[in-house]
């Protein structure tokens, strides 16, 4: 409930397509909802065509109430936008006005609809999130709640899960695919287990162009666990039962792209259209630790389009619980045998190699895309197990006498930090900015 009404509140403050690529994630949804079916990439046309398109089917769906031909709301382009290279500073990328308050109406209400949405997903994630570390510690109840408060009061989760936008459906089918694979592991023999990966990982390859990098992390599961036990026989049952769900759900979507662009993914005309984000130079070092350094910020906290920047004294608590996650689970790896059992070492692994691939795939993008795919949000997939292992390791230094008391705190203190985002961020930029 508590995640849930952040969720909501961020969404409230945060004005209407004031949240990342809004703007294209709507249009798909209106397209769909007004029967105009799938968007086709086209030269010369920004925008989201390039997406999977279950969660804006889902979308659709939940915006039928919304009269979509009263313009009440509709995205109004704000010349003065900071980043719209005509010498404006104003935060707001869109220009506002009272007309989109309380009764929504039009595509205000069509976009508080679909931001309704996204907040369910949200929700359903930090279930998960609390479902996976609730399978690997059933008798550690206090690292699956401490992993799904630092996944809920995350700032940056909650703004993204109050906004239009297609990345809380892929981080959604990812943290069911981590849980997912996680119980496979524990009966591998058995192709049931590992369909139902396949299950999930169609839903991630159908939310977003990025999907595939869970099909990815799904056979070198299998993989790792066939060598381990030295079944060849093992990898061809879970990867096949992988491999057949997942194509028979999603391939559709693939041979679409085949037939329209000449390659499933269609990432040529995908290249073509966003020609601006392509790296037009070679990844320098430096690049790089500019890129950890905006994905700490990003991952955390940093609203708007990248323009409402937080005090810095905001990002204070993710880095001390990031030292102490990162000390403590250090100290259960060395001294492990005591503290973890086999099944447990396992899962662990699984997670830190979850979080490994999805930061490897983010440096292999910015190899060949520009400072505009720094965002720390990409690193959303791998919320739940990024903060699974934090939470281990923080638990992993407390008494355990102490454990719950420790544990309310961090949570209380988190929660102040999500509350202060909205309230002292977010919402004063907005009613201070300047509009035409």
């Amino acid at each position: 409930m508590v995640i849930g009404g952040l969720a909501i509140l961020y969404s409230l403050v945060t004005p209407l397509w004031e949240a990342p690529d809004e703007v294209g994630h709507f249009q798909n949804i209106a397209d769909l909802a007004m029967g105009r079916g799938l968007p086709v990439q086209r030269v010369g046309q920004l925008g989201e065509a390039h997406q999977p398109p279950l969660y804006y089917v889902i979308a659709a769906l939940a915006i039928l109430p919304a009269d979509l031909a009263d313009p009440t709301g509709a995205f109004q382009p704000n010349p003065r936008f900071i980043w719209a290279e005509q010498g404006g500073h104003d935060v707001n990328i869109s220009v506002h006005n009272v007309e989109e308050a309380l009764p929504f109406r039009g595509h205000a209400l069509a976009m508080r609809l679909a931001r309704g949405v996204s907040v369910v997903l949200g929700v359903l994630t930090v279930a998960m999130t609390l479902a996976i570390g609730w399978e690997i510690f059933p008798e550690r109840r206090a690292v699956g709640l401490l992993g799904a408060a630092l996944v809920g009061f995350t700032p940056q989760f909650l703004f993204i899960s109050g906004a239009v936008n297609n990345a809380n459906l892929l981080i959604l089918a990812a943290t069911g695919a981590w849980w997912q694979i996680l119980r496979a592991l524990k009966r591998p023999e058995e192709w049931q287990p590992w369909g139902w990966v396949g299950v999930w990982t169609a839903l991630a390859m159908l939310a977003k162009n990025t999907g595939p990098v869970i099909a990815l992390v799904a056979v070198l599961a299998v993989l790792a666990c066939a060598i381990n036990r030295r079944s060849p026989a093992l990898f061809l049952r879970g990867a096949s039962a992988i491999a057949l769900v997942a194509v028979f759900l999603s391939g559709w979507w693939f041979a679409r792209n085949q037939a329209l662009y000449g390659d499933p993914f269609g990432w040529t005309v995908y290249h073509t259209v966003f020609a601006g984000d392509i790296r037009q130079q070679p990844l320098s070092w430096a690049e790089v630790r500019d890129f950890f350094s905006v994905q700490f910020r990003s991952f955390w906290g940093l609203f708007g389009w990248m323009n409402l920047i937080p005090p810095p004294g905001f990002y204070l608590p993710p880095a001390v619980l990031g030292v102490l996650g990162l000390v403590g689970f250090g100290l259960l790896l060395r001294r492990r045998s005591k503290r973890l059992d086999s099944a447990q070492a396992a899962a662990i692994a699984f997670l830190v190699a979850a979080v490994a691939m999805q930061e490897l795939f983010l440096l292999w993008t910015i190899t060949w895309c520009n400072p505009s795919c720094y965002q720390g949000r990409y690193m959303l997939p791998v919320i739940g197990p990024l903060m699974l292992i934090m939470s281990l390791g923080i638990i992993n230094l407390i008494p355990k006498a102490l454990t719950v008391p420790a544990v309310a705190c961090i949570a209380v203190v988190l929660l102040a930090v999500a509350s202060f985002a909205p309230l002292g961020v977010i919402q004063p930029a907005y009613q201070t900015a300047s509009l035409p």
